[in-house]
């Protein structure tokens, strides 16, 4: 495999990742406020209450990054996954 293939390989396992945190957050913010990361196991407790504007605004940056990370994966220039 190329160096070229793992770095597309690599991108392309990034935008899975926050596609699907971007997904969950965005469009139920509940839910991920809840569950994540594991049920029973909140991560916030430490947090302020819960916040939706606050959770929609970490989905849709999630979304941004998938938009950011596939256009690198598409292109596979030297110069964009080193931003």
């Amino acid at each position: 495999m190329t160096a070229r293939a793992w770095v597309r390989t690599g991108l392309g396992v990034l935008v899975l990742y926050h596609l699907l945190l971007g997904v969950w957050t965005l469009f139920l913010p509940r839910s991920f406020y809840d569950l994540f990361p594991a049920p029973g196991h909140p991560w916030v407790t430490f947090l302020p209450p819960y916040n939706e504007h606050l959770l929609r605004d970490f989905g849709a940056m999630n979304l941004a990054m998938v938009v950011v990370l596939g256009t690198a994966a598409a292109i596979a220039e030297r110069r964009l996954p080193r931003g």
